[in-house]
């Protein structure tokens, strides 16, 4: 008598936990790495200047965080997750007031360069501010031709002159520092979310999840895009881009996870045919497409019979018993599914059992189970 079907089996509460809390612990550990990094990579020395007593909670908060991720890893990971936030909230501020800081010295030696209209526009040295303000200092070009044909003849008139240009190029710089702050703000925003996915990746990497290296490059690709975008100034574009990144990597997360589960159901069931008594084959990876490819294991016992299985990364687990007669094959997955509970913390749904030879089934006095199973590994 002979049988194929299919189970269901999931990790009992407490082991599921564990492995969780696993997870969650790495995402922790990386995400803080990242932190930690950015934190030792700032290379201007007025922003180093500004963050200084920032930089030192930051650093005060990754050890309090350290502290936690064994006694409280959800809590660590929430922590982290705040603190990058914070973090990258203010150097994004940071570079603001650095921007700020050099627009304002700017006037300053522009104000000190009363007697010059000229001098003032030569010390526009930020590019943004230039964009701004081009069109209208080309506008002034006639008038200042004209305030310095007017210094020899009639200096009076050029100071009165040079001095209300210097009040319209005030005005420019006024109007720009707005516009340029205004702008900032949005950039700073684009900024923060293309840091994030960054360092989502990065984190992703330092816990060594598997990624798949076609999904790798999709999301670095992803990432590279919103840089460009990020770089052209089309900060709508930055956000939608990272937003792809970012779903491509909890996904990816989260089946690195479920092959993690996978691989301790695949453990038990080897060892658990092991200790039945049977010969067991190696393990293999059947399938062309990676999300499809199931794990088949086989074993043999001496006298003939054979046991074999399909994992699934879906949670499905298809088994095959040949050689059993009568309620024998059933009792066998009775005995697998007590050794699985008991040593390995993994439970299997009822049995669902479909018969290969009805024929013979209904010669027999016995009556057997029919229907599947599956596994349910979240």
């Amino acid at each position: 008598m002979s049988s194929y079907g299919y189970r269901k089996a999931q990790l009992s509460p407490e082991r599921l936990k564990e492995l969780q809390q696993e997870r969650t612990r790495r995402e922790a550990q990386g995400l803080l790495k990242t932190c930690q990094k950015k934190l030792s990579r700032i290379a201007d020395p007025v922003m180093k200047e500004l963050l200084e007593k920032q930089i030192q909670s930051f650093q005060s908060q990754i050890s309090g965080i350290l502290n936690q991720l064994q006694s409280s890893p959800q809590t660590a990971l929430n922590s982290a997750e705040q603190l990058a936030q914070q973090i990258n909230t203010a150097f994004s501020q940071a570079k603001i007031r650095v921007d700020h800081i050099q627009l304002e010295q700017l006037k300053k030696e522009a104000n000190s360069s009363l007697g010059d209209a000229t001098g003032m526009l030569r010390h526009i040295h930020n590019p943004i501010i230039q964009q701004l303000i081009g069109p209208k200092i080309r506008q002034l070009q006639p008038q200042i031709k004209k305030i310095s044909e007017l210094i020899d003849t009639d200096p009076s008139k050029a100071n009165y002159l040079s001095k209300d240009l210097q009040h319209q190029i005030k005005k420019m710089l006024d109007t720009a520092q707005k516009e340029f702050q205004k702008e900032a703000k949005i950039k700073a925003a684009a900024n923060i979310k293309l840091e994030q996915v960054g360092q989502q990746l990065e984190a992703s990497m330092e816990e060594a999840s598997q990624i798949p290296d076609e999904q790798l490059r999709q999301i670095r690709k992803l990432i590279d895009t919103a840089a460009e975008h990020y770089q052209q100034g089309q900060f709508k574009q930055v956000d939608q881009f990272c937003q792809q990144a970012s779903n491509l990597l909890k996904q990816a997360s989260q089946k690195s996870f479920d092959e993690t589960i996978r691989k301790e159901v695949v453990q038990g069931l080897l060892t658990t045919l092991a200790q039945m008594g049977f010969v067991v084959q190696p393990p293999f990876l059947d399938g062309d497409q990676q999300e499809n490819r199931t794990v088949r294991l086989s074993g043999r016992l001496p006298s003939g019979k054979m046991a074999s299985f399909n994992v699934h990364l879906d949670g499905r687990m298809d088994f095959d018993l040949e050689g059993y007669q009568g309620k024998a094959c059933a009792k066998e997955l009775e005995k697998i599914d007590e050794i699985l509970n008991q040593r390995f913390f993994i439970k299997l749904s009822e049995n669902k059992i479909t018969w290969k030879n009805p024929d013979k089934i209904a010669k027999t006095a016995m009556q057997l189970p029919t229907g599947n199973r599956n596994i349910n590994l979240h």
